[in-house]
């Protein structure tokens, strides 16, 4: 979380100071280059630092490249392209996430990777390939001329003003109150399948076909749902369905673990472990598939000088703020000897309540800026 906030407040200052077609070229320089003396480190040492290397960096990495990615995007098409083709973008990137996910048993039953960290050069394969198409991008299209400006003056934006403008603070609260109730979700379920599952093997190949079924429903969701909700119900709806799903299915987890038992595993365990389960399964997939596509839509009508400063300092910056904070509580919580697991359920149903809450005062916000 705080190496999170770091790399994306340097990401946010550069993007001010600096042409956005070098900051893209840069970061994806430096994150190839990153994965691939992380894995050359591996021939030649043995230690546990590297791997705690490659593991702490993971979440600066990943939020860098989508900032780099949506950034490209958002000078690449116009307002009403972006609305477009926003939805196929995201269909592209769960088609992806799932050809990774499903290719790694078959690597491995064909012998084509014999350890683990052989999976690095796959990703070191993609960076390069991330890295060759933003070349080819930034000879193509002029990413700079949508935020240049006649005069020399920059953007006057700090995160003051995330507090100060009401659209700005709805739009921030939204993230930490969603990311904090997926955070919540997580936390309960991976607590709920360590007792469902003790033996590591069992823990292992369910935790494979639980990712692999959250990266199918999200597909369908963004295939066959997401353009019928957004269209048909408006983007307050499509913000309003994932926690009003969770809030739902966490309802009855909790109503299943005072009743029927939620910390030891019998046969009446399994109703605790299947709400919760579910409820995480969904959150995810309905915060991938339509709840993220929708929030981007908020920042279109904001001013295209200043749109991509705001947008990379909420979804980036506030975001990781979101994940260092809920890991604080929920540290915090665990200290507490009478707080258990069903209780965290009920954190759970207050922050829905709240993203329910912000996304209906969101929406008529954002009526008035068009």
């Amino acid at each position: 979380g705080f190496l999170g906030i770091v790399s994306t407040v340097v990401f946010v200052s550069l993007q001010r100071n600096i042409n956005f077609s070098s900051l893209a070229i840069t970061n994806t320089f430096l994150i190839l280059a990153y994965v691939t003396l992380l894995r050359g480190g591996y021939e030649y040492y043995d230690s546990p630092w590297i791997t705690f290397g490659f593991f702490v960096m993971m979440g600066p990495i990943t939020a860098v490249t989508l900032l780099t990615f949506w950034g490209i995007f958002g000078r690449m098409f116009n307002l009403r392209a972006s609305k477009r083709i926003m939805g196929g973008i995201d269909t592209g990137q769960l088609l992806a996430t799932s050809l990774a996910f499903f290719s790694i048993p078959g690597l491995r039953r064909l012998e084509l990777i014999n350890d683990t960290t052989d999976l690095l050069f796959i990703s070191i394969l993609g960076a390069f390939g991330i890295f060759v198409f933003t070349l080819i991008i930034v000879k193509n299209f002029n990413l700079d001329i949508a935020t240049k400006k006649e005069s020399r003056e920059k953007p006057n934006t700090s995160y003051a003003d995330l507090l100060k403008n009401k659209y700005l603070g709805l739009l921030s609260l939204f993230l930490i109150f969603s990311a904090s109730a997926n955070a919540f979700a997580e936390f309960t379920f991976y607590e709920s399948v360590n007792i469902m599952y003790p033996d590591e093997t069992e823990l292992s190949n369910f935790l494979s076909f639980y990712d692999g079924a959250i990266i199918v429903v999200s597909f369908v969701i963004q295939s066959f749902l997401n353009d019928l909700i957004m269209g048909k119900f408006g983007l307050k709806v499509s913000l309003m369905v994932m926690p009003i799903v969770l809030g739902g299915l966490t309802t009855v987890a909790i109503i299943s673990g005072h009743f029927f038992g939620y910390e030891i595993k019998n046969e009446a365990y399994i109703l605790f472990f299947l709400f919760t389960g579910l409820g995480r399964l969904l959150t995810a997939s309905l915060k991938d598939a339509l709840e993220s596509p929708a929030f981007k839509v908020f920042f279109l009508p904001l001013d295209i000088k200043i749109r991509f400063d705001i947008q990379s300092r909420i979804e980036g910056v506030v975001n990781e703020f979101a994940a260092l904070i809920s890991g604080a509580v929920l540290i915090g919580l665990g200290f507490l000897s009478f707080f258990k697991l069903v209780h965290y359920s009920y954190v759970i149903i207050l922050l829905a309540a709240g993203v329910v809450y912000l996304a209906a005062k969101l929406y008529n916000e954002y009526k008035g800026t068009l």
